[in-house]
């Protein structure tokens, strides 16, 4: 298979990637400094993972597809508002309230949310890669010939993995980060 891609294709690519790894190196820094901020960092980790793996998903499975909103960084005004609403109201409650982040209680917060964000990572996952070119980031009208129902894996025990994993994913990172209001 000989593709083609255009020079500002690569420079684009290499941006989003080199971004996605300074996110993930600044969450480490995150994660591993004295005091709260380690809540943020996991965060940070947890978000990078999930918009490599969506990316990383599209280049094995649809790679004609591909594009830069395969990062589902760019998922829609919703998404972006909720994002940007729950690192507000993080830094808000670090720098007004630190009780909120640090405490006996929030730790055991960090470890249930923590827990719930790993899981909801594996069913998104196995949801994606078990139904491998079923499974797509956009909505069909028509049933495509090749188009198969997947009945195993995780697909055996829920109808909608992938939606399931993402919405414990997005739910558990508040909870991870103790973000009462998100």
């Amino acid at each position: 298979m000989n593709i083609v891609v255009s020079d500002k294709t690569k420079e684009m690519l290499v941006q989003y990637l080199t971004t996605l790894g300074l996110s993930i190196f600044a969450a480490v820094g995150f994660y591993l400094q004295s005091g709260n901020m380690y809540q943020l960092g996991l965060f940070m980790i947890s978000l990078s993972i999930y918009h490599l793996l969506e990316y990383l998903f599209v280049l094995l499975h649809h790679f004609k597809d591909i594009k830069f909103d395969s990062f589902l960084i760019n998922q829609g005004k919703h998404y972006t508002f909720a994002m940007t609403f729950s690192f507000c109201e993080y830094f808000y409650e670090y720098m007004f309230y630190p009780g909120l982040k640090d405490n006996s209680a929030t730790f055991l917060f960090v470890i249930i949310g923590g827990i719930l964000v790993i899981i909801g990572h594996f069913f998104r996952a196995s949801a994606e890669f078990t139904a491998k070119s079923n499974f797509t980031h956009h909505i069909s009208y028509r049933k495509k010939q090749t188009h198969e129902l997947i009945t195993h894996g995780v697909y055996s025990f829920s109808r909608h993995p992938g939606y399931f994993g993402w919405f414990l994913w997005s739910v558990s990172t508040q909870i991870m980060i103790t973000n009462p209001v998100c």
